[in-house]
């Protein structure tokens, strides 16, 4: 009796980590020496392998040896970079590749891979690693989200969902890898949400995710904040295709809000460049048009102050000569029915 009761219990969690430490590894040093040997990895292998490492209950907390968790932590950390510079190097040469896909896949495998062995090493602080975590994964989801591959960009952000604490640090900006998760992390991964969303045609989604990004929008960095703009601008233009006017105008307005004064006085900000403030200033003028496009589409009494109030506000923010500004000056007064007044003002501003 006492030999069937033990029979029938469970199998220890540990064997099971073990084999499926074994697998793992296995194929991650497969897939590693793909690139120097020229050996071709089915993509639907690549697939099912990181399906198991993203699957939480093959690895139980203390399931693994300290020399498993180091292997997996070591392995993927050598696929994530070997595929990394796959990638770089075909960015630097111009070239495109049609492997580009699977690069980025290989990536999130090596990313699942070094999660879970970083995570399973008794001499990790748990906190700093997650965090280093955290950021790899929103550079990661990043990418998938640009090329449209929405399941691995599911996969990544509910990693990095997991990952991220309950409340960011003290500290205002993304630190280094060893600094806990940050405001800017924080605003980093409901940007990305939103853009998922999006992608998703979950709109409601996309509201909810730009609410909570909200109190950490004052630490955005330039290149994230700017991103958020064009993301919420390019759900306002899609109205805009329907002709639906009152449906894309709140998408404008949040892209049209200032948040940028904010942001600079946030401690801990990092400089911006050149060329990343001008393509956010760039970005801030497209959305104050878009938005006076909805406002004179809509030619109510209401949307045509309001569209008064967003022309001065663009001419003081970016110059009244800017040949955006003169075009939204020709749009409000032509939704008002002064084309001559237009034509005026649009001559006035060019000839000396």
């Amino acid at each position: 009796m006492d030999a069937k009761l033990c029979a029938e219990e469970p199998s220890s969690p540990v064997p099971v980590a073990a084999n499926a430490a074994a697998t793992l590894l296995h194929f991650g040093m497969d897939l590693e020496s793909s690139i120097p040997t020229g050996k071709t990895i089915d993509a639907s292998d690549l697939e099912h392998y990181t399906l198991q490492a993203n699957d939480p209950s093959k690895f139980p907390t203390g399931s693994l040896a300290p020399d498993e968790a180091y292997q997996l932590e070591s392995t993927g950390r050598r696929v994530w970079n070997v595929f990394l510079r796959q990638q770089n190097s075909y960015a630097d040469s111009g070239a495109s590749t049609s492997n580009h896909g699977f690069y980025l896949r290989a990536r999130l495998f090596g990313y699942l891979l070094l999660g879970i062995g970083l995570l399973a090493r008794a001499d990790a602080n748990s906190a700093q690693s997650a965090a280093y975590l955290v950021r790899l994964g929103l550079a990661l989801s990043k990418s998938f989200i640009r090329q449209s591959q929405l399941e691995a960009a599911r996969i990544t952000l509910q990693r990095v969902t997991e990952l991220l604490p309950p409340s960011p640090s003290g500290a205002t900006a993304a630190g280094g890898d060893g600094q806990p998760s940050s405001h800017a992390d924080y605003a980093n991964y409901y940007t990305l949400r939103i853009a998922l969303s999006w992608k998703e045609d979950r709109l409601d989604l996309a509201e909810h995710m730009y609410t909570k990004a909200m109190p950490h929008a004052s630490y955005i960095d330039t290149g994230t904040l700017t991103m958020l703009i064009q993301l919420l601008t390019q759900i306002g233009k899609s109205f805009i295709a329907q002709s639906n006017f009152s449906a894309a105008a709140p998408w404008f307005r949040r892209a049209a809000m200032d948040l940028r004064a904010a942001a600079d006085g946030a401690q801990g900000k990092t400089a911006a460049d050149d060329t990343e403030l001008l393509t956010h200033e760039q970005a801030r003028l497209t959305a104050h048009r878009g938005l006076l496009t909805c406002l004179t589409g809509l030619r109510s009494r209401e949307s045509l102050d309001e569209a008064s109030r967003i022309l001065a506000a663009a001419e003081a923010a970016f110059g009244e000569r800017r040949i955006e500004i003169l075009e939204m000056v020709m749009m409000l007064q032509a939704a008002k029915g002064n084309v001559g007044d237009s034509v005026t003002n649009l001559l006035e501003a060019l000839l000396p």
